[in-house]
């Protein structure tokens, strides 16, 4: 990655916590424990970017998965802190 810029934080945290991941935290939820491809049917959405986006919010703590390997949202409240950068001097 010589020679390019990082990427600023608030651009991967916007994927981190975009709306498809709120919405498949919402489902689990509501809906209670279930496996993924029962996730990704009942959210319409395709096996493998479902799961995708359950290894990312299993990492992130934002959801978990039970004896029986099914995924669940432990949480009835999650609170996100975001800092914005500094303002650049001119």
């Amino acid at each position: 990655m010589a020679g390019q810029a990082a990427r600023p934080a608030w651009r991967q945290s916007r994927k981190t916590a975009g709306p498809r991941r709120w919405e498949l935290i919402a489902a689990l939820r509501e809906a209670g424990p279930m496996s993924i491809s029962a996730l990704a049917k009942l959210l319409g959405r395709d096996d493998k970017n479902v799961h995708g986006d359950v290894a990312a919010l299993t990492e992130w703590m934002a959801i978990e998965k039970d004896e029986h390997g099914l995924i669940y949202a432990p949480f009835s409240d999650i609170a996100v802190d975001v800092h914005l950068p500094q303002r650049r001097v001119a």
